[in-house]
Formats: C-alpha cells, structure tokens, sequence
C-alpha cells in the first residue's frame, strides 16, 4: 500500500472504512507492506503507523545500516535514505527507523520513504538488496520456508542491536 497525496491534499487521509478493511486484511495473517514518506506526509504516516501501535517521529536522511538480523536485511549493509520518515515503535530494521517490522500486529512491514525502492536508486549502497528483499517477503507463502532458514511468523531467530 502506497501513500497518496500529501498533508495538504484532502483526499491523502483513509477513511475509517479502509482503516477498518486494511486491520482486517492484517489480522488474516497475511503479510502487508505499508508505504509512508516524510514530514510532508505526516498524517498519512501516522494514520499507517496507527493501525499498528505506532506513529510518525520525523524525518531522516542519509545512510543507515541494520540494527536488526532478518531475511529483510540480509545482504544489506548500507542502505541510503532520501529524506524519508522514521516511525516510533515496532521493531526498526535499521539504526534510522525508515523500515520498521510490527509482529505484534501481524507481519506487517512499513517503510517510510519511497525514493531509495526507484531502479535509479538501487546501484546506490544496497538499496536494490533491500526492495529485493521485501518482493521475496511478501511473496512467499506463510507455509513455505525462507530460502535462508528464517520462517514465516518466527521470530526466535531475529537479533536484535537496537535497544
């Protein structure tokens, strides 16, 4: 899921219908992406974050590692962020908190910033292991085992350097 407009767009807000539809989708079990931005897209991100505990911290830019072991991260050392968001609470994959896992909502994956997934973009440190990353996450089936070990809905085996 994408954001749409911005704070000073009207239509750029869900309505409490999609809010209610997309925490029903999650609560399936299915894996859900969920795509914010930065300060201009504040309530949007807060809206997203909302659905799952959290909410939007500001911006942040520049390179950023991973702070978290994951089929998300793998391959990934750096990755560079374009004046993007961070989010306030969930699990960070990263020591910016642009991507950011909610397990205590489901399997759900937002990202707040949309410039480093662009194909011009992916030479760039390991941007194009990242959104590689994220296509297989979302695409494999919960049932089916990750091509390095990590399973579906498993969270014994993430380590964490972030406090």
């Amino acid at each position: 899921m994408d954001q749409r407009g911005n704070d000073s767009d009207p239509g750029a807000f869900l309505a409490p219908a999609e809010v209610a539809n997309i925490a029903t989708f999650i609560a399936s079990g299915k894996k859900v992406v969920m795509f914010g931005e930065n300060t201009a897209w504040t309530n949007w991100n807060n809206q997203i974050l909302g659905i799952c505990g959290g909410s939007h911290g500001g911006a942040t830019d520049g390179i950023t590692s991973p702070v978290l072991t994951h089929e998300l991260t793998e391959g990934v050392a750096q990755l560079d962020i374009y004046y993007g968001g961070d989010a306030n609470g969930g699990t960070p994959l990263f020591d910016q908190d642009v991507a950011t896992l909610w397990p205590s909502c489901g399997q759900v994956l937002t990202i707040l910033e949309v410039g480093s997934q662009q194909i011009d973009q992916w030479p760039l440190f390991d941007n194009a292991a990242f959104f590689t990353n994220v296509a297989d996450w979302i695409g494999f089936l919960d049932s089916m085992p990750f091509s390095d070990g990590f399973e579906s809905g498993d969270t014994s085996r993430w380590s964490a350097t972030y406090p």
